[in-house]
């Protein structure tokens, strides 16, 4: 029995848990959160996926989450979702 190699566009891309998406729906999300920063909106916990993920990171990335104001397992949450962003930047860097 011969195992054939798994062509490179059928491989599974390294994701952060159930917020898996394409390039582009990732840079859709991206694009948004930066925008929604921009205007001063704050994350919204309604959003879900990748939207509320990069929401997280843009708001984080600008500071403007006060994290006093946030319950405990929010904040421990959007610690270690940062926290794991920045490990695989690092890594890949």
């Amino acid at each position: 029995m011969k195992i054939e190699p798994i062509p490179l566009y059928k491989r599974r891309n390294p994701s952060l848990g159930r917020y898996t998406g394409t390039r582009k729906d990732w840079r859709i999300a991206w694009s948004r959160a930066r925008s929604g920063v921009k205007a001063g909106i704050k994350p919204d916990p309604k959003d879900t996926g990748l939207l509320w993920k990069a929401s997280l990171i843009a708001a984080h990335d600008a500071g403007m989450i006060d994290e006093l104001s946030l319950p405990v397992a929010s904040r421990l949450e959007a610690m270690q979702m940062v926290n794991e962003i920045l490990s695989k930047r690092e890594a890949t860097q």
